[in-house]
């Protein structure tokens, strides 16, 4: 015959359903699942026969049964809303001719251990006797199962759970024995059962049975959201990390995600058995992400919240942009930054010709108002993590004032010219006032000899500067280029020197002189006040007393902006009479006066006397 098993009611969003021919949902027992697709989708699990078949609402149909398919027949229902798991009893009955089957006496539905079980059989015609099949294996009498003489009856006493199972009876008259299903027995225990499990909240669709005092109901928790520990780790490139996931036990798979995207065990990617534990080898840049976990059970799936691996690694390099910078002027604002691949972002030093400056951030900003700011920057990037340290290379900042045809450094750095750099250029050479120059602790030549920077400058260092490129069939050498060193003011003094004994009416000049490059600008002051004169002399005619005292001279460079001053002091000659200086004056141009009016009275008198 053919039978249809199928569920009361369910629920109408299911996404697939498996019949299992076994009491619980054990894979190897599965006959078949199907999709409710249309046309319907099945697909046979290692149970199936070949005579299964899905059908709508999630029914199982069997054609050409056999007393082989009695026995428990489990479907399992996936849904979103309403997933569940349920059990039923087959029992396939032969056909008993020319007699009948029966029971004697009719046991209870679900014998309760240990009381006892009397089955028997009957059938029509005369048979000798009969045998006995548990589970279509050959009943032998024993202790605790007596046989009647023609076995018609056998009794279990006492009757325990060993004794779950089909039997059948064979009346051997039979020319065509069929099997005959007398009973299948379920037996109710009077203790605990030997595994049980209780899980919260128990979200689940009743699919359970009931047998006089036993209850049966599977049921499979919604699983709450997993976590991942440690939630934040840091770890150096080449070492290893693990992740853990905390999870329920009912969780019937784990998976692990990086930044959404599944990973797959591998030589580096070690999982642990239960797939609970993660463990990453050898960690690259790579490995760096958000991880997470993925737990799944037959009703629910759900991923944790990520946990953040941060990879350190660096510096690997350092440099400062901008890389070149042209002359800069006095009073000019530039800023540089130190650029560098590193995680986590690196700590920061500035250096100056060897010497730290303040601050420690990726940016500096100078405001160049000294000449000694100029020179070679470097900045050096550390990482507090791996302990790594790069240096960038340095850069050479020029500082110079406005006086046009002069190029001042206390650091100064020459490039070939371009007409000259022609990379079939072999060899490179510097020469000042037509003289080689060798490579020093002051005079720095770049990797490819171009790039000429003297440190520390001195008065030495000015003249006229060459580069000669050569190559196997030539040689040329540019034009000078011409660098003038600023210093000073120094040895100012007045000429002539003091002290000066000045003399009534006769004019003075006072010079002032200066070893200074570029030639300095002059101030002239008397007796502490300024006169308002400007340049290197100053003549003056002394006819009073404020022409003496105390004359200074200001010698002022204006690249190094250094200001020196000397003083010299003019003076009257005392009178050996006593006399001052105004009483002298004073006698002197009375006697001019006098003469003058003598000179007028005889002039007068010579006219009279003609007329």
């Amino acid at each position: 015959g053919n039978v249809s098993l199928a569920p009361q009611n369910p629920p109408q969003d299911f996404v697939l359903c498996s019949w299992y021919r076994s009491a619980t949902a054990a894979e190897t027992s599965r006959i078949l699942t199907c999709f409710p697709h249309t046309p319907l989708v099945q697909q046979n699990g290692p149970a199936h026969t070949g005579l299964e078949t899905a059908g709508p609402g999630c029914a199982l149909h069997i054609t050409g049964l056999t007393l082989n398919d009695t026995g428990n027949y489990t479907v399992q229902i996936q849904s979103p809303t309403s997933p569940g798991l349920g059990t039923v009893v087959l029992r396939v009955y032969g056909k008993c001719h020319p007699g009948s089957c029966g029971q004697s006496p009719s046991p209870p539905s679900v014998p309760i251990e240990p009381g006892a079980v009397t089955l028997r059989c009957e059938a029509g015609g005369s048979p000798v006797s009969y045998n006995w099949f548990k589970d279509n294996e050959i009943v032998k009498a024993g202790d605790h199962v007596p046989l009647s003489s023609d076995n018609q009856t056998v009794m279990l006493d006492p009757g325990s759970r060993n004794d779950l199972g089909s039997y059948t009876c064979l009346p051997p008259t039979l020319p065509d024995p069929s099997h005959n299903v007398v009973g299948r027995l379920h037996w109710n225990l009077p203790h605990k059962p030997t595994e049980w499990w209780c899980w919260t909240p128990m979200l689940c669709g009743w699919r359970g049975s009931t047998h006089g005092n036993a209850l049966s109901a599977p049921c499979t928790e919604m699983l709450p959201r997993p976590t991942v520990t440690p939630n934040q780790t840091l770890v150096l490139e080449n070492k290893t990390f693990t992740l853990r996931c905390n999870s329920s036990p009912s969780a019937d798979t784990v998976l692990w995600l990086r930044d959404g995207a599944s990973l797959a065990s591998s030589d580096r990617l070690v999982l642990s058995s239960d797939n609970r534990t993660l463990k990453v080898l050898n960690v690259t840049r790579g490995d760096a992400g958000a991880y997470q976990c993925e737990v799944g059970n037959p009703v629910s799936s759900i991923r944790s919240e990520p946990g953040t691996v941060t990879v350190a690694y660096g510096p690997e390099s350092a440099r400062i942009e901008p890389s070149e910078l042209l002359p800069q002027l006095l009073g000019s604002l530039v800023h540089l930054t130190c650029v560098s691949e590193s995680v986590p972002a690196p700590h920061y030093r500035w250096v100056l010709n060897s010497t730290e400056l303040k601050g420690t951030g990726s940016s500096l900003t100078l405001n160049l108002t000294s000449l000694d700011q100029q020179g070679m920057y470097m900045c050096q990037a550390q990482n507090p993590i791996t302990s790594l340290t790069k240096n960038s290379t340095s850069l050479v900042i020029q500082v110079q004032g406005e006086l046009p045809g002069t190029a001042p450094y206390t650091l100064f750095s020459l490039r070939h010219p371009e007409n000259l750099g022609s990379p079939s250029a072999d060899t490179v050479l510097w020469l000042r006032d037509g003289a080689s120059l060798v490579p020093s602790d002051r005079l720095v030549l770049s990797p490819d000899n171009r790039t000429l920077t003297v440190l520390g400058v001195t008065r030495d260092d000015a003249g006229a500067y060459q580069c000669e490129v050569r190559n196997p069939v030539s040689t040329k050498r540019s034009e000078p280029g011409t660098v003038t060193l600023a210093y000073g003011p120094e040895s100012v003094r007045i000429d002539p020197p003091g002290p000066i004994t000045l003399t009534l009416g006769s004019p003075l000049t006072l010079t002032c002189v200066a070893d200074s490059i570029p030639a300095p600008s002059y101030r002239w002051g008397l007796n502490g006040t300024d006169t308002n004169q400007t340049g290197s002399s100053l003549t003056f005619n002394p006819m009073t007393l404020d022409h003496q005292g105390t004359y200074e001279c200001r010698a002022h460079n204006p690249i190094t902006n250094r200001t020196v001053s000397v003083c010299v002091t003019a003076r009257f000659p005392t009178s050996p009479l006593g006399l001052s200086p105004g009483a002298i004056a004073g006698i002197v141009i009375g006697s001019l006066a006098g003469a003058v009016l003598l000179g007028g009275l005889l002039y007068f008198l010579l006219r009279k006397t003609e007329g």
